[in-house]
Formats: C-alpha cells, structure tokens, sequence
C-alpha cells in the first residue's frame, strides 16, 4: 500500500493552486470532449455551531444546452473552492426520491470503486480535497435529459462584525453554471440564543422570513432572485450571537472532559469606544486584475458601506495623473457620504502611481492628527525586486505617525513569484510584507488563494481598529485544566481590538469557567479575567469535537508528508467523516448492503410549502425537553387507521445508525408519552450530541432532532 499512498501524495500537492470553479458534463466513453453543464437548483442551509458555521449546498445539475446526446449516460464533473479553514463533513447523493449518504474511504480506495462502477454503468458519486481550498465533484450517471441532485455539508469558520457571526455563502459556484440560476434559497436554523440572521450585503435589502415546520421547528427563510444576485457578487448571512462581558464560551461536556470553543472581542473587553478611521488608497493596473477599475470601486463602496457604521470616518484617495483626494479631513461613514464620495473622486487611472498615493495617504493621516489607518488597495507589481522595493520604504519614511497600513493585493493576471532571503513572495508581496510589519498592519493577497475580493476587503476594514501586541489567551476551570489549544491570535503578532480572537482545546474538570486575557495596548500592558457562570455558558453538540479534529487534520495535512502521517490523517478523517487529501466521500446506489438514509433530512422540502400551508404544531410526532441532559418525553399519535404492528419509533444517530427502538400501540388516536433516558439499546448511555426520532406509521414518515447535552 506504501506506493499508492505516496503516488496520490504527489498528485494532491501537485494540483493545489486556486482557481475559478467549474461545471463540466462529458461521455466517459469521449473524456476528451468536455461541454460546460448547468446549475438548475442551488439551495443553502446554514445553521450557527458556535465559532463555526455548518453550510449545506444543495446543488441540481444537468447537461442543458450542451449539444450531448439525450439518450447518453454522462458524467458531471464539479472543481470549486471553498472558504480557508473549511471542513467537508459529509455528501449525499439522490437516486431517484432516495437519499444515499456517503461512505469515507482512504482515496485510492474509493477513486478504485468509483471507476470501477462508472465501467459498469452504476449509480455513484464521489467527492475528493484537491488542496487546502480545492475540492472536485464527480456523479454518474446522468441522462442527456435527466437530473441528478447532491448535497455537500461542510463547517466554515464565522468572522465576527460586531456582535454577530457572519459566513459567505458559495454563490461564486453558480458563476460555472453554463445558464444563469434563476434563484437561490436560503435557510437559517436559530441556535440557543442567536438572534435573526440577516445578509450583510447593502445591495440585498430582502429580510429573513420566521417560518416553522412541524417536522424540522422553527427556521428563517430567504430567496435572492436572479437580479438580487447580479447585483453583488458575495453574500455574507449574519447571525447576532450571545456575549457575556465581551466573552462567548460553548461547550461540550461527557463527565468532567471534553472540548469547547471560545470567542473574545478584544474592543468589549477593553471597553473601547473610539471611533474607526479608515483611509482607503485605491491603485489599480488593468494589465495585472481581472476586475475593472470600476468594479474595484463598487466592491470597495459596499465594503465600507457594510462594515462601517454612523460612527466611523473616512476618505478615499485614488491614483490618478495627479492623486485625487476625496477630501482634507476624516467624513462621517454614513451610506449617504460614502456615496458622495465615490460618485465625485471618480475611478482610478488605468495605470498605477503606488508610490505617490502611499505618500498622498501618509500625509493625509499626518495632517489629521495621526490618527487612523490607511487601507491600500492594489493590483501593482512594479516593486518586485527588493532592492527596490526597500528604497521606497526608506523614502515613505513611516512611523508611529503615519498610520497602521492594511494591505489588500489584487492582482491575479500574471502573478510573478520572487524568492527572496529564501522566502517565495507573489508580485509586489516582498514590499507588501515589509510595510504591514512596520506599521502593524497587515498583507493579504487575490492570488495566496482560498478568498476573494470582497473578502479581502473586509477583513481589512474589520482589522483596522487600534492595535494589540503580545495577546494571550488562556481557558481555565475552578478545578481541572485545557489543553490542545489552537488559538486565532498568535502573542508574536499585531492584532486588531476590532478582530474577534477565537480558540478551540480540550479539558478535563468541573466548572465554573474563567478565561483571562492579556497583552499591550496603547503602550500598556493589561490583563482582564472573566468568571463565567453556567447560565451563561452555551451547551454545544457533538460538531465542536468534530472542529476540533478538523484542525488537527488541518495542521498535520501543512507539515512534512510521510507515510505515518498520511496513515494518521486517513485515520482520523474516517473515523470522525471529516475529508481530508488522501480520504474521499463515496456514495453508492441502493443495494442488499447499501441502505438508503433513513435519519437523512431534505431541507429543500421547506421551501416547496408556503408558510400558511404549514400547521403551528406537529400533530404526530413532539418531545420536550429539548435538548435534555438526563431524560426527555416523546409524544406521540399514532391515527386509529394505522394497523396493528406497522406503526415504529427508533433512534439514530448522526451516522445514520438505529441505536433504540422503542414498542408503541397502534391504531389508538390518542398520545402516547414515551421516555428515553438517553441510553442505546445496550443500556450503554450514548454521548451527548445531536439524535434523530423517527417515526413510521406504515403510510407517513416524521423526524424530529433532539439534542442530548
């Protein structure tokens, strides 16, 4: 086995450089004539799971338009890209009104499998991580003139405006549908405590919808049409979540050990109220960006329109013959003054001056008390050579007075690697790396992969309050202690008062919990300590021990490669059905051994009923309370019509597997109070974690999520 490891080794490092999604149906028997496919039907779900959030895409493809046979057995082949940091945690496929859940299998394993079915003219799909942000789709068959539809569930890591958890929405995807999708849904299912989700984008003004379901509960609906989604190329969900005194603490619990997920915000806790001053430098080079001049623009106004608030300043200051300044002095960020502004600078030149608008930028903070941070927005390359590129940091003469610099590099036509000191740097990234250092901003770059533009944009606008050095973290109980800690903010580095810190561990011990944050701000240090009570800790399912192996995954997928480690990543991704690159999602048609998902929920079925369609209550099937830590009652009502013996109630769990089965009566009419003391059908109690009820009447199928605590 040793050289097929290493062989697919190869393979994986070799194809990780991002790229643009895309969409392609073909014949297996003519794998060289490739024609691009369609998105019918794309939905989303997204539910918060605490500094995560779980997306499920639901996508319908066909071979529309592609001028291939109609009676031919195609192949659909899927290559996109998903957030850094993301988790692929299961793939569904649908045969016919069947769902079948996917397998996790070492790659080569299950690549054998899956060519080997497509020869014989089978039902599968399979999904594999190409690289860090790359992932690549396969389904066959498909009809010239039928359909199929897959889900892909991952986690994502959530970034924090405020208060709220945000997450963008993979509506890049849909760019690689040969025709438009006329429209895209959206559910948001309510976590304990979270507030109304929203979409931070200002072009979307449509809100979530309340809606309640008597087989899933409540959730909030929206659907973008297809002039919602022309107007903006992201869309960003954003969910108000709980602090106590700056600090948000989820935990998972099993008998005094377990894992839990923090999230800090250092300006709440420092108690900061000072306004952001942002301004931004935008210098643009049509021969190195994909992007406009004028879509640069119209990317950078939505940014600050939606990151910024009432109480912030701004400028904008473009290259231009002569650099052009919008104005002299810091203007209130409110929606009216941002346009203004970018309605009389105008767009920058096609060409760029980098080094007179850096120094047009250094000079309006200066002249405005040195107060603020400066945001560059470019698509330079002329300071590749370092020598260069030091005479220019030398001439700009930065200090403490001019400004923390916020680097947003947007090239990506022509991207030049440098090796420089041993270290590889992209287009001007050498210079770019150099000035954020400095003044204590920071660099990120269109071409280092894994985001896009708009996402760029606000994680710079995000980061530009005041600045920490020396963070430190630490997550502490009355009696016990955490370790594997993976914490967001590094003690060697500048970090934002505007940036949330997050950090994910392990512990052993009882509460209550205290966290306790530390380092330098404005010159001084300090350290603040937070007692948490248990009311105000939030109880979280088994998804928080399943981020954390992510990660692990994650760190040993960045080092050295042996064949110890692959065994270790192969092992720990199928255990846990997290994919990694040397794993895959295999799933296969029904068969004697291979059983459609009964526990599998359809999401999309939501939004096939209209609100006023739906009853306020289920009728047959209800349990409370919900979640439970030691017992919770199942009610149910079987209708007298139902004959005896075919009516079932069983428990399964997120693997789909039945774990109790309880005795209920049919044909009665009348409620029926069950029990369930949290324990499988050996007596054994099951861990805490999130459990699906489903019951059977012989003639109709309800499922109920229940979590245990």
């Amino acid at each position: 086995m040793k050289t097929p490891v290493l062989l697919f080794a190869f393979v994986i490092l070799c194809g990780t450089v991002q790229a643009d999604p895309y969409l392609r149906v073909l014949d297996p028997d003519r794998s060289w004539d490739t024609r691009q496919g369609t998105i019918e039907q794309a939905f989303v779900s997204v539910r918060p799971l605490g500094i995560y959030m779980e997306i499920g895409l639901y996508l319908t493809f066909s071979s529309r338009g592609s001028g291939l046979s109609q009676s031919k057995q195609l192949e659909v082949e899927l290559m996109f890209d998903l957030p850094e940091g993301s988790m692929v945690t299961d793939s569904w496929l649908w045969v016919g009104d069947e769902i079948m859940r996917a397998y996790i299998l070492d790659q080569w394993t299950a690549a054998g499998i899956y060519e080997g079915i497509v020869n014989r003219r089978r039902d599968p799909s399979i999904l594999f991580k190409r690289g860090p942000t790359r992932y690549e789709l396969r389904v066959y068959p498909m009809l010239g003139s039928e359909t199929r539809q897959v889900k892909i569930t991952y986690l994502v890591p959530a970034a924090y405006a405020g208060s709220a958890a945000t997450v963008p929405l993979p509506v890049n995807l849909l760019d690689a549908s040969k025709y438009p999708v006329p429209e895209l849904k959206i559910i948001a299912w309510p976590a304990e405590f979270s507030g109304k989700p929203g979409i931070l984008e200002s072009q979307i003004s449509a809100p979530f919808v309340p809606d309640n379901d008597p087989d899933f509960g409540r959730y909030y609906r929206l659907r973008l049409d297809r002039s919602a989604l022309d107007a903006t190329s992201t869309v960003t969900v954003s969910v108000p979540q709980p602090f106590h005194d700056g600090v948000q603490l989820s935990v998972l619990d099993n008998a005094g050990a377990g894992y839990y997920q923090l999230v800090v915000r250092p300006s709440q806790l420092l108690g900061q109220t000072q306004s952001r001053r942002v301004a931004v430098l935008v210098d643009h080079d049509r021969s190195n960006s994909s992007l406009s001049r004028q879509a640069v623009m119209n990317e950078v106004r939505s940014a600050l329109q939606t990151y910024l608030t009432d109480d912030d300043f701004f400028n904008i200051i473009v290259s231009q013959i002569d650099i052009r300044s919008y104005s002299d002095s810091w203007v209130p960020a409110d929606s009216a003054s941002i346009e203004t502004a970018f309605a009389t600078v105008g767009p920058p030149a096609e060409y760029s001056s980098l080094p007179s608008l850096l120094g047009s930028g250094i000079h309006f903070v200066q002249a405005n008390g040195s107060a603020g941070t400066l945001m560059l927005v470019s698509a330079s390359d002329q300071f590749q050579d370092h020598e260069t590129a030091n005479d220019l940091i030398a001439d700009l003469s930065l200090g403490s007075s001019s400004g923390a610099l916020q680097i947003v590099d947007y090239q990506d036509i022509g991207v030049d690697q440098i090796r420089i000191g041993g270290i590889w740097y992209r287009g001007n990234g050498y210079l770019y790396t150099n000035l954020a250092k400095l003044t204590g901003g920071q660099y990120e770059s269109l071409s280092g992969g894994g985001t896009n533009f708009p996402s760029l944009l606000r994680s710079a606008i995000v980061s530009s309050g005041e600045s920490l050095t020396a963070v430190d973290v630490y997550t502490d109980l009355a009696s016990g202690f955490t370790y594997g800690r993976h914490t967001s903010a590094s003690g060697l580095s500048i970090h934002s008062t505007d940036k949330a810190i997050t950090q994910m561990g392990k512990f052993v011990g009882l509460p209550p919990w205290e966290v306790t944050f530390s380092g330098i701000h404005r010159g001084a240090p300090f350290s603040i300590s937070v007692p948490l009570s248990d009311d105000v800790v939030v109880h979280a399912d088994s998804v928080i021990e399943t981020a954390w192996v992510g990660r692990q995954i994650e760190a040993l997928e960045s080092g050295t490669r042996t064949n110890d480690v692959i065994n270790e990543i192969v092992g720990l991704s199928t255990s846990y059905r997290i994919l990694s690159e040397f794993t895959a999602f295999l799933a296969l048609e029904p068969s004697d051994t291979t059983q459609a998902c009964a526990s599998c929920r359809d999401e999309t079925q939501l939004t096939e009923i209209e609100s006023e369609d739906l009853p306020t209550a289920d009728s047959l099937l209800s349990i409370y309370p919900n979640p439970f830590s030691t017992t919770t009652t199942i009610e149910i009502v079987v209708p007298r019509e139902i004959e005896a013996g075919t009516a079932t109630l069983s428990i399964y769990d997120v693997m789909g597997r039945a774990i109790r089965r309880f005795d209920i009566r049919s044909g009665v009419g009348t409620a029926q109070k069950l029990t369930w003391d949290g324990t499988a059908s050996d007596s054994r109690r099951v861990a805490a974690g999130v459990y699906f009820i489903v019951l059977r009447t012989g003639k109709d199928t309800r499922t109920a999520r229940v979590v245990r605590l």
